[in-house]
């Protein structure tokens, strides 16, 4: 299920452990888009994300389709704010800028990693509606990965968990 919400991601209440989750490249870089928003609420899964992806360095490409799941550190901004959280990094893209994948080859990904998510999502206790964790995001990949909103959508659609989708 998709919920559609009119307000800033990093504003969401609800009850229990919240998931947050952006689309990411491989490198490791949260140096623009919505990902500078989850450095800056989240400084403590930047740091292990960055750590994860430098394990990959000379095969980054490996991580594609997966989705690392870090739980946030009480000195973090979010955590204070939003209280215990996972930030769920799908890797939709190898590269960013100029080396960023072909809009197919990022769907294709996409649709992997969430399905990494829902099967690890399911071990956890976060907030859930209808008996399906909650996964609160913005219009991943429709940003500077270049990918038609619709296009992920659909993907959302086959996936077994409840979307909370933030825009302004």
């Amino acid at each position: 299920m998709i919920n559609y919400i009119k307000a800033d991601l990093f504003s969401h209440t609800g009850p229990g452990v919240k998931v947050f989750l952006h689309a990411c490249n491989c490198k490791g870089s949260w140096g623009a888009g919505v990902a500078t928003a989850f450095k800056k609420h989240f400084p403590s899964t930047y740091d292990v994300h960055r750590q994860y992806c430098h394990q990959f360095k000379s095969h980054s490409s490996d991580l594609l389709g997966k989705c690392q799941l870090i739980k946030n550190s009480p000195t973090d901004k979010g955590f204070v704010q939003l209280g215990e959280c996972f930030v769920a990094c799908a890797f939709t893209s190898d590269g960013f800028g100029r080396n960023v994948l072909p809009p197919q080859d990022i769907l294709k990904y996409t649709e992997i990693s969430l399905r990494d998510l829902e099967s690890q999502l399911k071990a956890l206790d976060v907030e859930s509606y209808d008996g399906k964790p909650v996964v609160n995001l913005p219009k991943i990949n429709s940003g500077l990965f270049g990918v038609p909103w619709e296009d992920t959508e659909e993907i959302l659609k086959r996936i077994d968990l409840h979307f909370n989708v933030y825009y302004i």
